[in-house]
Protein backbone atom coordinates (compact mmCIF):
# COMPACT_ATOMS: atom_id res chain seq x y z
CA UNK A 1 0.00 0.00 0.00
CA UNK A 2 3.13 2.32 -0.92
CA UNK A 3 0.67 4.30 -2.93
CA UNK A 4 -0.81 6.18 0.33
CA UNK A 5 2.07 8.26 0.67
CA UNK A 6 0.00 11.43 0.80
CA UNK A 7 -1.91 10.00 4.08
CA UNK A 8 -1.86 11.94 7.09
CA UNK A 9 -3.30 10.45 10.21
CA UNK A 10 -5.13 12.96 12.70
CA UNK A 11 -5.51 11.23 15.99
CA UNK A 12 -6.84 11.94 19.34
CA UNK A 13 -4.64 11.72 22.82
CA UNK A 14 -7.70 11.46 24.77
CA UNK A 15 -11.34 9.27 24.49
CA UNK A 16 -13.39 12.60 24.13
CA UNK A 17 -14.26 15.23 21.79
CA UNK A 18 -11.02 17.52 20.87
CA UNK A 19 -11.29 19.36 17.83
CA UNK A 20 -9.97 16.39 15.65
CA UNK A 21 -13.04 17.13 12.75
CA UNK A 22 -12.25 21.04 12.62
CA UNK A 23 -8.58 20.65 12.50
CA UNK A 24 -8.91 17.92 9.51
CA UNK A 25 -11.70 20.14 7.39
CA UNK A 26 -8.85 23.17 7.69
CA UNK A 27 -6.17 20.71 6.86
CA UNK A 28 -7.97 19.79 3.71
CA UNK A 29 -8.72 23.69 2.97
CA UNK A 30 -5.10 24.22 3.57
CA UNK A 31 -3.97 21.70 0.82
CA UNK A 32 -6.57 22.61 -1.51
CA UNK A 33 -5.01 26.71 -1.41
CA UNK A 34 -2.05 25.35 -2.47
CA UNK A 35 -3.04 22.91 -5.30
CA UNK A 36 -3.57 19.19 -3.21
CA UNK A 37 -6.71 17.18 -3.89
CA UNK A 38 -7.39 16.30 -0.48
CA UNK A 39 -10.39 14.69 1.30
CA UNK A 40 -11.43 14.00 4.83
CA UNK A 41 -12.43 10.60 6.01
CA UNK A 42 -13.39 8.89 8.90
CA UNK A 43 -13.06 5.20 9.29
CA UNK A 44 -14.89 4.66 12.11
CA UNK A 45 -17.79 6.29 13.53
CA UNK A 46 -20.53 5.62 16.40
CA UNK A 47 -23.27 7.26 16.39
CA UNK A 48 -26.25 6.88 18.76
CA UNK A 49 -30.29 6.77 17.86
CA UNK A 50 -31.42 9.35 20.26
CA UNK A 51 -28.67 11.79 20.17
CA UNK A 52 -28.18 11.87 16.26
CA UNK A 53 -31.74 11.34 15.67
CA UNK A 54 -32.03 13.89 13.22
CA UNK A 55 -28.91 13.27 11.63
CA UNK A 56 -30.01 9.79 11.18
CA UNK A 57 -33.10 10.58 9.90
CA UNK A 58 -32.20 12.34 7.48
CA UNK A 59 -28.59 10.70 5.94
CA UNK A 60 -28.71 7.26 7.63
CA UNK A 61 -25.81 5.43 9.54
CA UNK A 62 -23.19 7.86 8.25
CA UNK A 63 -20.80 10.12 10.29
CA UNK A 64 -21.22 13.73 10.19
CA UNK A 65 -18.03 14.26 9.51
CA UNK A 66 -18.70 12.18 5.79
CA UNK A 67 -21.40 14.17 5.24
CA UNK A 68 -19.19 17.53 5.71
CA UNK A 69 -16.78 15.95 3.52
CA UNK A 70 -18.91 16.45 0.65
CA UNK A 71 -21.21 19.06 1.63
CA UNK A 72 -18.72 21.94 2.92
CA UNK A 73 -15.54 20.09 1.44
CA UNK A 74 -16.60 19.23 -2.06
CA UNK A 75 -16.00 15.26 -2.34
CA UNK A 76 -18.00 13.49 -4.48
CA UNK A 77 -17.63 9.93 -3.26
CA UNK A 78 -20.87 8.79 -1.56
CA UNK A 79 -20.53 9.15 2.15
CA UNK A 80 -20.45 5.79 3.08
CA UNK A 81 -16.93 5.38 1.15
CA UNK A 82 -15.60 8.34 3.62
CA UNK A 83 -16.90 6.41 6.81
CA UNK A 84 -16.74 2.92 5.46
CA UNK A 85 -17.98 1.84 9.01
CA UNK A 86 -20.37 3.03 11.46
CA UNK A 87 -21.47 1.57 14.92
CA UNK A 88 -24.69 2.77 16.21
CA UNK A 89 -26.33 2.95 20.07
CA UNK A 90 -29.64 3.07 21.34
CA UNK A 91 -30.24 5.00 25.18
CA UNK A 92 -31.56 2.00 27.71
CA UNK A 93 -35.32 2.12 29.30
CA UNK A 94 -34.45 3.09 33.26
CA UNK A 95 -38.09 1.62 33.80
CA UNK A 96 -37.28 -1.32 32.44
CA UNK A 97 -35.04 -2.01 33.97
CA UNK A 98 -36.71 -0.73 37.38
CA UNK A 99 -39.49 -3.41 36.01
CA UNK A 100 -36.63 -5.92 35.85
CA UNK A 101 -36.08 -5.38 39.49
CA UNK A 102 -31.92 -4.57 38.72
CA UNK A 103 -32.01 -0.75 38.62
CA UNK A 104 -27.92 -0.72 39.24
CA UNK A 105 -27.94 -2.36 35.56
CA UNK A 106 -28.96 0.87 33.75
CA UNK A 107 -25.73 2.26 35.02
CA UNK A 108 -23.75 -0.27 33.51
CA UNK A 109 -25.54 0.04 30.53
CA UNK A 110 -25.80 3.05 29.66
CA UNK A 111 -22.01 3.34 30.48
CA UNK A 112 -21.00 0.92 27.96
CA UNK A 113 -21.48 1.65 24.95
CA UNK A 114 -20.80 -1.74 23.47
CA UNK A 115 -23.65 -3.12 25.78
CA UNK A 116 -25.78 -0.51 23.65
CA UNK A 117 -24.74 -1.23 20.33
CA UNK A 118 -27.88 -2.41 18.14
CA UNK A 119 -25.94 -2.08 14.58
CA UNK A 120 -22.91 -1.82 12.67
CA UNK A 121 -22.78 -1.06 9.00
CA UNK A 122 -19.93 -1.92 6.53
CA UNK A 123 -19.60 -0.46 3.53
CA UNK A 124 -16.99 -0.72 0.94
CA UNK A 125 -16.59 0.68 -3.03
CA UNK A 126 -18.60 -1.57 -5.63
CA UNK A 127 -18.73 -1.14 -9.45
CA UNK A 128 -22.11 0.73 -8.78
CA UNK A 129 -20.61 3.15 -6.18
CA UNK A 130 -20.86 1.39 -2.57
CA UNK A 131 -22.14 -1.88 -1.38
CA UNK A 132 -23.34 -1.57 2.48
CA UNK A 133 -23.62 -4.54 4.77
CA UNK A 134 -25.42 -4.06 8.49
CA UNK A 135 -24.62 -6.41 10.75
CA UNK A 136 -27.99 -5.73 13.30
CA UNK A 137 -28.27 -7.31 16.89
CA UNK A 138 -31.82 -6.98 17.97
CA UNK A 139 -31.83 -8.73 21.60
CA UNK A 140 -31.66 -5.21 23.49
CA UNK A 141 -34.53 -3.67 21.11
CA UNK A 142 -36.70 -7.28 22.06
CA UNK A 143 -36.05 -7.41 25.43
CA UNK A 144 -37.66 -4.17 25.59
CA UNK A 145 -34.09 -2.48 27.12
CA UNK A 146 -34.10 0.05 24.85
CA UNK A 147 -36.09 3.49 24.52
CA UNK A 148 -36.51 2.53 20.62
CA UNK A 149 -38.34 -0.91 19.13
CA UNK A 150 -36.61 -2.72 16.32
CA UNK A 151 -38.47 -1.42 13.28
CA UNK A 152 -37.66 2.36 14.43
CA UNK A 153 -33.88 1.50 14.67
CA UNK A 154 -34.13 -0.51 11.26
CA UNK A 155 -35.70 2.79 9.76
CA UNK A 156 -32.32 4.64 10.58
CA UNK A 157 -30.48 1.84 8.21
CA UNK A 158 -30.59 3.79 5.26
CA UNK A 159 -28.83 2.49 1.98
CA UNK A 160 -27.97 -0.58 3.14
CA UNK A 161 -27.74 -3.91 0.47
CA UNK A 162 -27.70 -6.62 3.02
CA UNK A 163 -28.84 -6.96 6.86
CA UNK A 164 -27.06 -10.01 8.83
CA UNK A 165 -28.57 -10.73 12.66
CA UNK A 166 -26.23 -11.54 14.59
CA UNK A 167 -27.95 -12.21 18.37
CA UNK A 168 -24.74 -12.37 20.36
CA UNK A 169 -23.34 -9.52 21.07
CA UNK A 170 -19.82 -10.32 21.48
CA UNK A 171 -20.06 -12.65 17.67
CA UNK A 172 -21.33 -8.66 16.44
CA UNK A 173 -18.10 -7.17 17.47
CA UNK A 174 -15.93 -9.74 16.13
CA UNK A 175 -17.65 -9.78 13.08
CA UNK A 176 -17.31 -6.42 12.71
CA UNK A 177 -13.87 -6.35 13.50
CA UNK A 178 -13.04 -9.18 10.64
CA UNK A 179 -14.75 -7.11 7.98
CA UNK A 180 -14.25 -3.87 9.09
CA UNK A 181 -10.25 -4.39 8.41
CA UNK A 182 -10.65 -5.08 4.50
CA UNK A 183 -13.50 -2.57 4.06
CA UNK A 184 -11.09 0.89 5.64
CA UNK A 185 -8.22 -0.87 3.54
CA UNK A 186 -10.16 -1.27 0.26
CA UNK A 187 -11.54 2.07 1.00
CA UNK A 188 -8.45 3.87 1.57
CA UNK A 189 -7.39 1.95 -1.48
CA UNK A 190 -10.45 3.47 -3.64
CA UNK A 191 -9.94 6.90 -2.42
CA UNK A 192 -5.78 7.08 -2.75
CA UNK A 193 -6.77 6.60 -6.27
CA UNK A 194 -8.95 9.67 -6.74
CA UNK A 195 -7.23 11.95 -4.36
CA UNK A 196 -3.30 12.97 -3.33
CA UNK A 197 -3.62 13.64 -0.19
CA UNK A 198 -6.20 11.71 2.42
CA UNK A 199 -6.61 13.09 5.92
CA UNK A 200 -7.76 10.13 8.04
CA UNK A 201 -9.33 10.98 11.50
CA UNK A 202 -9.44 8.45 14.00
CA UNK A 203 -12.02 7.31 16.26
CA UNK A 204 -11.92 8.23 19.71
CA UNK A 205 -8.10 7.76 21.15
CA UNK A 206 -7.14 4.83 18.58
CA UNK A 207 -3.50 5.30 17.77
CA UNK A 208 -4.09 3.27 13.93
CA UNK A 209 -7.01 4.13 11.90
CA UNK A 210 -5.93 2.78 8.67
CA UNK A 211 -6.36 -0.76 9.69
CA UNK A 212 -3.63 -2.54 8.01
CA UNK A 213 0.00 -2.03 8.94
CA UNK A 214 1.35 -1.63 5.78
CA UNK A 215 0.23 1.62 5.46
CA UNK A 216 3.02 4.26 5.23
CA UNK A 217 1.73 7.60 6.31
CA UNK A 218 3.07 10.89 5.89
CA UNK A 219 2.50 12.54 8.66
CA UNK A 220 1.06 11.36 12.24
CA UNK A 221 -0.47 14.36 14.40
CA UNK A 222 -2.46 13.12 18.02
CA UNK A 223 -4.81 16.29 19.48
CA UNK A 224 -4.95 16.85 22.36
CA UNK A 225 -6.96 19.96 23.93
CA UNK A 226 -4.89 23.28 22.74
CA UNK A 227 -2.28 21.80 21.22
CA UNK A 228 -0.99 19.26 18.32
CA UNK A 229 1.72 16.72 18.57
CA UNK A 230 3.66 15.85 15.54
CA UNK A 231 5.28 11.88 15.42
CA UNK A 232 7.91 10.81 12.88
CA UNK A 233 5.61 8.51 10.83
CA UNK A 234 8.21 5.60 10.96
CA UNK A 235 8.52 5.65 14.58
CA UNK A 236 5.01 5.67 15.07
CA UNK A 237 4.54 2.63 12.53
CA UNK A 238 7.29 0.83 14.55
CA UNK A 239 5.96 1.11 17.91
CA UNK A 240 1.97 0.52 16.65
CA UNK A 241 3.42 -2.22 15.24
CA UNK A 242 5.39 -3.79 18.18
CA UNK A 243 1.93 -2.74 20.64
CA UNK A 244 -0.21 -4.47 18.27
CA UNK A 245 0.83 -7.20 18.47
CA UNK A 246 1.19 -7.49 21.94
CA UNK A 247 -2.46 -5.58 22.70
CA UNK A 248 -4.58 -5.80 19.90
CA UNK A 249 -6.40 -2.25 19.71
CA UNK A 250 -3.65 0.21 20.47
CA UNK A 251 -4.81 3.54 21.70
CA UNK A 252 -2.44 7.12 22.08
CA UNK A 253 -1.94 6.40 25.60
CA UNK A 254 -0.23 2.58 25.33
CA UNK A 255 2.41 3.83 22.68
CA UNK A 256 2.96 7.58 24.01
CA UNK A 257 6.01 6.43 26.09
CA UNK A 258 7.79 4.78 23.87
CA UNK A 259 8.28 7.73 20.81
CA UNK A 260 9.16 11.11 21.53
CA UNK A 261 7.27 13.82 19.46
CA UNK A 262 9.43 15.63 16.88
CA UNK A 263 7.30 18.87 17.01
CA UNK A 264 4.42 20.56 19.15
CA UNK A 265 1.37 23.13 18.25
CA UNK A 266 -0.30 25.33 20.25
CA UNK A 267 -4.03 25.84 19.06
CA UNK A 268 -6.29 28.83 19.91
CA UNK A 269 -8.97 27.87 22.10
CA UNK A 270 -12.24 27.29 20.15
CA UNK A 271 -13.61 30.93 18.04
CA UNK A 272 -10.75 32.82 18.23
CA UNK A 273 -9.45 32.45 15.21
CA UNK A 274 -5.82 31.89 14.24
CA UNK A 275 -3.97 35.49 15.61
CA UNK A 276 -0.52 35.68 16.13
CA UNK A 277 0.49 33.67 13.22
CA UNK A 278 -0.41 29.70 15.45
CA UNK A 279 -3.21 27.56 15.24
CA UNK A 280 -3.62 25.29 12.64
CA UNK A 281 -1.96 27.48 9.75
CA UNK A 282 1.57 26.35 11.56
CA UNK A 283 0.11 22.83 11.22
CA UNK A 284 -0.69 22.98 7.27
CA UNK A 285 2.82 24.38 7.03
CA UNK A 286 4.03 21.68 8.61
CA UNK A 287 2.25 18.97 7.04
CA UNK A 288 3.24 20.40 3.58
CA UNK A 289 6.50 19.99 4.44
CA UNK A 290 6.39 15.86 4.97
CA UNK A 291 4.47 15.65 1.72
CA UNK A 292 6.92 17.49 -0.09
CA UNK A 293 9.87 15.45 1.21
Amino acid sequence: MGYLSGLVLLLGMLPHPLGKTQLAQRLVRGLAEVGYRAVHVKPIALLDAYRDWLHLREYGLVAGEAVSARELLGAREPAELLNPVAMLTVPVSAKAFYDYSVPRSFFVYQADEARRLVAVRIASPDAGGVKSLALVNPVLLERGLSLMGREEVLGLLKRVDTFEEVRDRAQVLSRANTLAASAVKRCLEHLSERYRVLVVEGYSDGAWPPGSLEVRPAAVLAVAPGQVVAYDPGKFVAVVGASAGVRGNVRLEDVAGFIHPEAYFRLPPPGLGEARGGGAGVVVDYVLAKLEL
